[in-house]
């Protein structure tokens, strides 16, 4: 399977936008909990939501198409992690 770059299209500005808000809203969440307990936390929530955002410009310059022959396998593998943390 080869993930080709789609350059020719311009950003979803409003898409980016709001996956930045809801980060950024989590984090100042976050280092409000965190800041009484273990201010480690905010940073590690920073650290992971730059991954996440840097994961999401990623597969947003995708062909989404090219995916479609393992949704299946994601879609499995998906369930079983969720079932994986019900039983924790």
């Amino acid at each position: 399977m080869s993930v080709s770059l789609r350059s020719q299209r311009p950003w979803d500005v409003r898409l980016a936008s709001a996956a930045a808000a809801i980060a950024m809203a989590g984090l100042i969440a976050m280092a409000s909990a965190a800041s009484t307990l273990n201010p480690a936390l905010a940073v590690r929530h920073g650290a992971y939501a730059a991954i996440g955002l840097l994961v999401f410009a990623a597969a947003s310059r995708t062909n989404y198409h090219r995916w479609i022959d393992l949704s299946a396998a994601v879609y499995g593998v998906s369930l079983l992690l969720l079932l994986a943390v019900s039983a924790v």
